[in-house]
């Protein structure tokens, strides 16, 4: 998996910037990115369509780990990214959000060396 840059080109095309997160928020001119690991929340939430106003809620809800934060603003990693590609892909197969949270919770503990789905 390539790593979730932004660029200034999408498959040689000039990436348009009017009405992105670049032209409402951020300090970084369109297409330098100083930072190859790290995604702002709406750089996450538009990677997958999704509101940001979803990545919070996951948060809130147990699914998604409360990402680091620099100056206030929440920077995802790519465990993140893969977590919400999960996560989406689960949704599509019709899981509930609580159902999820116990596979994720499952997987978690399974990745620790702890019991899985409550197992000793």
């Amino acid at each position: 998996m390539t790593k979730p840059c932004r660029s200034a080109t999408s498959a040689g095309r000039p990436r348009s910037h009017r009405g992105s997160a670049w032209s409402r928020s951020s300090s970084r001119p369109p297409g330098r990115s100083t930072r190859c690991t790290e995604l702002t929340i709406g750089e996450l939430a538009a990677h997958f369509g999704l509101a940001t106003h979803v990545l919070r809620h996951w948060e809130s809800v147990g699914l998604l780990q409360p990402a680091r934060r620099v100056n206030g603003r929440r920077r995802y990693h790519q465990n993140h990214l893969t977590r919400v590609a999960i996560i989406v892909h689960a949704r599509e197969l019709g899981f509930g959000l609580d159902e999820i949270r116990a596979i994720l919770t499952a997987d978690d503990a399974t990745a620790a060396g702890g019991p899985c789905c409550g197992v000793t």
